[in-house]
Order: structure tokens, then C-alpha cells, then sequence
């Protein structure tokens, strides 16, 4: 089922749209059952509604209230990049025909022919408002092009069951969103109560790096810094290696670490990141996507306690994009030393 925060919105004001392209701006093939081919000849920009049934289905007519099966696809008509393509679901989704709807998608799904595919281009306040919708990549003013095709109308019987199954569903979502708060807050106060206890620093024992880590100088009240004198090119591979072996718990994937870390680009003589800085411990979920690859991968499986240099890939690090705001080029690989205080 199609969420209807997706296609509906608050009603705005009625700022005129600049004059421009409508659909004329616009080539489109269009095929039952598969999405749109759609060419933004040129900019789209237009200053009211436009329609156009690309192919006409020989089905009952629709209108508000019903219940429908159909398929969506919309483009920024702005920066001409498509922003939702339901056919990729490979079946059409259900969907009520309400007020609340948003006015362009309104005039491609009500009163139109069941088995129509419609082209609607709409200004950007007959698409999804002043606002727009930038989670979907829809800015402030973009116009909008819509394509539905509405595969079939359920009978009142059948949409009555798709109803009661939306509200089941809606139910159901809303007890795994309670359950899951639940769990997060239980979560959480756990590693409150973990952080007060953790120590300040890494509590194992002492042990000999490979030698292709760099020194690190730990010293009271300052942030830790490394040298990289005198140490190996990186060899684009993930390293890990332990200045500290600790005798606790090994971490698990899932768990949420508490820990005391410092980062620096190889080569930088200063650190971009560091928890020493905010005077505070960190905390995250390891193993589950939450933090870079190489965090991920070489910190489950170490063992509470443990104080380890990680160097990281550009690959298992930020990627080819880098980090700008931390100095973080596409191309830097970049190297931690952690302290493991607490996993829960």
C-alpha cells in the first residue's frame, strides 16, 4: 500500500507559477504494465495543470472514494530526475482516492478510465507544495510531471477488506514502533548505566603493534596524535592491529560500544575527529551499518578492554566523496585508535 504522506499535503497559498514548458516540454512513451520512457525535452515549467491521457483504457471511470490499483511514477520537472517509479515493485499498489490528494496527482486518478495511462504536469503548488519534498529529492518551487496508469478499481466489498487490512497493518506498524521505542529507551539506559562505570582507558594488556602502525602518543588531558614517520604506505587494504589486548566480552555485531577514539587522515599531522576533544566517551552501534565499513568490520570480534589501531581504505571509509567538512578526501585513507570501554 502506497503511503498517502507521499501524495498528499496541506493546503497552501495561491502563489502564481512563473508562465513555461507544460507537457509540450516533455516525450513520453508510455505501455501498459511498464514504466514510463520519459525525455525532459526541455525544462519543465508550467503555470497551471496540464493533462493528457497517453493511452486510454476502456475501463469504468473513476471517482472520489473508490479504491484503485495503480502505478506512479513522478519527475523534478526542475532537475528532470525521476523521484518515484512504483512499477520497480513489480506490481501496482492500492490506493483510496481522496480530497486530500495532491491536486496534480488528483487529475491523473480521478476521472479517468480504468486502464488509462495519464500524464500530469503540475506547478510546483499543485504538486507537493511551497515546501516540496526534498526526502524525495523534490526542492522548494519544482515542478512536477506525474504518470499513472490505473490497473484496476476493487469492488465495494474489496476495498472494504483492503481497508480493514490497511487499518490491521496500521495497527500492527504502530505496536513494532512502540515495541522498538521501548527496546531503544531499555537500550539506551543500559549504556547510561554501562558509561558511568566504563573506565577512562583501555584496561588490558600491553602488546606489541605490527609494524606497519604508526605511533600514537597518549598523554593526560590532550588529544591523542600519531606519527606516521617512518610507517609503510597504506596498502589499500583494512588493517587492524592491538596496542592493548583487553580480556573482556568480545564485541558483537548488534551490540552498542562505548568507546574513546581519535582519527587523522594518513600522512595529517592532526586529527579531524577525536572523542577526547568533547571530553566525552562515544557511543554507537557496531556491526549493523551505522558507522563506516572499516569501523564495522574490525572492531566486532575485539575484545572489551582493547586499545587498537584501525587504518581504513578509501572504499571501507567515506567512499569516493570523502568528507569535506572533515578534511576527508575521496582518495585519504584514514586511521583510528580506539579504546573499547563497554559493549551492550
Amino acid at each position: 500500500m502506497l503511503s498517502l504522506s507521499l501524495l498528499t499535503f496541506a493546503a497552501c497559498g495561491d502563489d502564481e507559477a512563473a508562465s513555461g514548458q507544460g507537457l509540450d516540454a516533455v516525450a513520453i512513451e508510455a505501455e501498459p504494465g511498464k514504466a514510463p520512457e520519459v525525455d525532459f525535452e526541455k525544462k519543465l515549467d508550467p503555470d497551471k495543470i496540464e493533462t493528457k491521457v497517453l493511452v486510454e483504457g476502456d475501463g469504468e471511470e473513476t471517482k472520489i472514494g473508490d479504491m484503485v490499483t495503480a502505478y506512479i511514477w513522478i519527475g523534478n520537472g526542475f532537475d528532470k530526475k525521476e523521484v518515484l517509479n512504483t512499477y520497480e515493485a513489480g506490481e501496482p499498489e492500492q490506493l483510496e482516492l481522496v480530497e486530500e490528494l495532491l491536486p496534480g496527482l488528483q487529475k491523473g486518478l480521478v476521472g479517468q478510465k480504468v486502464g488509462s495511462v495519464v500524464a500530469v504536469a503540475a506547478p510546483a503548488k499543485d504538486a507537493f507544495g511551497e515546501g516540496g519534498r526534498p526526502d524525495m529529492g523534490i526542492g522548494d518551487g519544482d515542478s512536477v510531471l506525474f504518470v499513472t496508469e490505473i490497473v484496476s478499481k476493487l469492488s465495494e466489498k474489496e476495498a472494504e477488506k483492503a481497508k480493514a487490512e490497511q487499518e490491521k497493518a496500521a495497527k500492527e506498524a504502530e505496536k513494532a514502533q512502540k515495541q522498538a521505542e521501548k527496546k531503544a529507551a531499555a537500550t539506551q539506559k543500559k549504556v547510561d548505566a554501562a558509561k558511568k562505570k566504563a573506565p577512562k582507558e583501555a584496561t588490558g594488556k600491553k602488546v606489541k603493534p605490527a609494524a606497519w602502525a604508526p605511533k600514537v602518543t597518549y598523554k593526560k588531558g590532550q588529544v591523542p596524535v600519531f606519527d606516521f614517520s617512518g610507517t609503510p604506505k597504506p596498502t589499500g587494504k583494512l588493517q587492524v592491529t592491538q596496542l592493548i589486548k583487553g580480556n573482556g566480552p568480545k564485541v558483537k555485531a548488534g551490540q552498542t560500544l562505548i568507546v574513546h577514539y581519535v582519527g587523522q587522515v594518513y600522512g595529517a599531522k592532526e586529527p579531524f575527529d577525536s572523542s577526547y576533544s568533547r571530553n566525552d566517551v562515544a557511543t554507537f552501534p557496531i556491526g549493523v551499518g551505522q558507522v563506516v565499513q572499516g569501523w564495522d568490520q574490525s572492531l566486532v570480534g575485539q575484545k572489551v578492554g582493547s586499545r587498537v589501531i584501525v587504518q581504513i581504505p578509501p572504499e571501507l571509509g567515506y567512499g569516493e566523496q570523502g568528507n569535506a567538512d572533515a578534511g576527508i578526501k575521496g582518495d585519504d585513507t584514514i586511521v583510528f585508535a580506539v579504546d573499547i570501554l563497554g559493549a551492550v
